[in-house]
C-alpha cells in the first residue's frame, strides 16, 4: 500500500511530464496498433478471397476465336451447355463491367458498375458498411445497388445511362459496401493471372473509382451480350467432387479457353499480398523500434531525475525492493493511462466510423513517427530544466 501511495505521489508530482510519457507511450500503442491492424488486414484479406467452404470454382473466360461445335452448327458456351455437360456444376455465376454516365453533381460523369446475375450475388457476400447486401427492396421503377461510396446515403436514387444497351436505369442504394470492398470482375494479363485480375480490391482510401454491384437479370432490356460477346462466367461446383473428375473438367475447359481455378486464384492473391507485408514490415518495425528506444530512453532519463527522492526514501528506511515497487508502480500508472487512452481513442474510431485501422499505409506511420519525435524532445526539454531546477530542501519537504 506504501508503494502505491508513494508511486502514484511521484506521478502527480510530475504530473506535466508524466502527461508527455503518457503521450508518447500512447503514440506507441498506437504504432502497435496499426502494426497489428497491419498484419490481421493481410490475413483476413486472404481469407476473404477464400471460396466457400462447400463451393469449388473455376473462373472462365471462352476463346473469342474458338466455339464448341454441334455437328455443323458453332454452339455459344451458355449457361444450359455448361450445367448439362458437367452434373457436379452447381450454377453459372456472371460478371460484368458496364460503363454508367450520369448527370448526378455528387457522382463523376463516368463509372463502371459491376452486373451479376442472380447465381453470383448469392454466391458472393461482402461486409457492409451500412444497409444490407440486396435484401431490402427498391421502390417501383429502380434497381437495388450496393455501392462503395461512403458519401453516398442508403435510399439514394441514382439515374444513370448507357449507350451501348441504350438504357436509362434508376438505381436504388441498399447498401453500403465496408472498404476495403472486394469485387468480381473479369480481366487478365495475357495468359496469366495479375494481382489485379477476376477478385479485384477496392480501397476507398486510394482510388478515386465510385463502383457498386447490382443484379442484371432485374433490368428489363439487359442484354449482356451486346456489351461482351464472350461473357466470363464463374462456375461453382460441389465441394465434394472428385479431384480426377475436377481435373479432367478444368482440363476440357482450358482447351476451350482461359482458365483460373480458386487455388491458382488464391496463391496469386497470397504472392500479392505477402509481397505487400515484406516491403512494408521492414520500415514498419524499424518505426515502432525507434519509438520504443526513444521512449525508454526517456523513462530512464526522468527516473534518473528522481534518484535524489530515491536517496531520501532510502535515508527514511526504504529498502531496495521497496523502491523497486514504487517506480514499478509509478510506470504501472503512466502505462494504465496511456492504455485508457488508446482504448478511448479506438473506441471513438468505431463510433465515428474512422477508417484510420482499415487503410493502413506507411504514411500513418510516418506521421506517428513525426508525432513521436516532437513529444521525445519536448519532453527532453521538460526533463533537462527540471534537472537543473532540483532542490534538496524543495524534495524534503515534498516527500
Amino acid at each position: 500500500m506504501t508503494s502505491f501511495k508513494l508511486g502514484f505521489r511521484l506521478f502527480s508530482q510530475n504530473s506535466f511530464i508524466n502527461s508527455l510519457l503518457a503521450l508518447e507511450l500512447l503514440l506507441v500503442f498506437l504504432l502497435c496498433a496499426s502494426l497489428t491492424a497491419t498484419i490481421s488486414f493481410l490475413i483476413q484479406a486472404q481469407k476473404d478471397l477464400s471460396p466457400t467452404q462447400k463451393q469449388k470454382f473455376v473462373y472462365y473466360m471462352p476463346n473469342t476465336n474458338r466455339t464448341i461445335r454441334d455437328g455443323n452448327t458453332f454452339v455459344k458456351q451458355k449457361d444450359e451447355v455448361l450445367l448439362n455437360k458437367y452434373p457436379e456444376l452447381i450454377s453459372v455465376g456472371h460478371a460484368i463491367p458496364v460503363s454508367f454516365e450520369t448527370d448526378a453533381e455528387a457522382l463523376p460523369n463516368r463509372f463502371t458498375f459491376r452486373a451479376y446475375n442472380t447465381e453470383m450475388i448469392n454466391g458472393v457476400k461482402t461486409k457492409m458498411k451500412d444497409g444490407s447486401w440486396f435484401m431490402h427492396d427498391a421502390p417501383e421503377g429502380c434497381i437495388p445497388l450496393v455501392v462503395t461510396d461512403s458519401n453516398i446515403p442508403v435510399g439514394t436514387i441514382i439515374n444513370a445511362y448507357n449507350r451501348k444497351l441504350s438504357l436509362e436505369i434508376s438505381f436504388y442504394v441498399t447498401g453500403i459496401a465496408k472498404s476495403p470492398f472486394y469485387y468480381y470482375d473479369s480481366g487478365r494479363s495475357g495468359d496469366r493471372l495479375g494481382s489485379n485480375d477476376i477478385l479485384e480490391l477496392y480501397k476507398a482510401k486510394e482510388s478515386s473509382d465510385f463502383t457498386g454491384v447490382f443484379n442484371y437479370e432485374q433490368v428489363k432490356g439487359f442484354d449482356y451480350e451486346k456489351i461482351d460477346m464472350t461473357v466470363n462466367r464463374y462456375l461453382y461446383f460441389e465441394y465434394e467432387t472428385d479431384s480426377d473428375v475436377y481435373s479432367s473438367y478444368k482440363e476440357e475447359l482450358k482447351f476451350d479457353g482461359f482458365i483460373a481455378d480458386s487455388a491458382s486464384i488464391r496463391e496469386v492473391d497470397y504472392e500479392f499480398y505477402i509481397t505487400t507485408l515484406k516491403n512494408e514490415l521492414p520500415e514498419i518495425l524499424c518505426l515502432f523500434i525507434i519509438s520504443m528506444v526513444g521512449l525508454m530512453s526517456i523513462a530512464i532519463m526522468n527516473i534518473s531525475r528522481m534518484i535524489p527522492t530515491f536517496g531520501i526514501y532510502a535515508v527514511c528506511g526504504c529498502s531496495k525492493k521497496t523502491n523497486l515497487r514504487i517506480i514499478s508502480v509509478y510506470l504501472a500508472i503512466i502505462t494504465a493511462v496511456s492504455l485508457s487512452a488508446s482504448f478511448v481513442f479506438m473506441i471513438l474510431c468505431k463510433k465515428l466510423d474512422f477508417e484510420y485501422f482499415s487503410a493502413i499505409t506507411v504514411s500513418n506511420f510516418y506521421a506517428l513517427l513525426g508525432l513521436s519525435v516532437f513529444i521525445y524532445i519536448v519532453t527532453m526539454i521538460f526533463v533537462i530544466l527540471r534537472f537543473k531546477k532540483n532542490s534538496l530542501r524543495k524534495m524534503i519537504s515534498d516527500n
